[in-house]
């Protein structure tokens, strides 16, 4: 239950879950039920796992980009000019960055 909490799953959805088999009639729905629900679970997790592991490249990369800036000294553009350095020039900056420096 810790790890379905955890996994973003509310609290009434684990009860679902947890009610499936005793909502059942037969041993046979109670299967069908079940595997219907997990699946809708999976494919939500799944979706997650997409949207989590995009959001950790852009971080990492956005990470990379700001090790650079810690050796900044470009007053000119520092800071509200930053998308005019040459290290935020770089057309693969991620969007995340964009955000977290307000680059244009």
């Amino acid at each position: 239950i810790s790890d379905m909490r955890a996994a973003s799953l509310s609290l009434e959805e684990i009860r679902s879950l947890l009610e499936l088999k005793e909502k059942s009639d037969t041993g046979q729905e109670a299967a069908e039920s079940a595997v219907t629900a997990l699946d809708a679970q999976i494919a939500t997790i799944k979706e997650k796992i997409e949207v989590f592991t995009r959001l950790q490249s852009e971080l990492l990369q956005a990470r990379e980009l700001l090790d650079k800036c810690r050796d900044c000294t470009n007053d000119r553009c520092f800071p509200d000019a930053c998308d005019e350095c040459t290290v935020m020039k770089d057309a693969s900056v991620p969007q995340s960055m964009r955000v977290l420096w307000a680059l244009k």
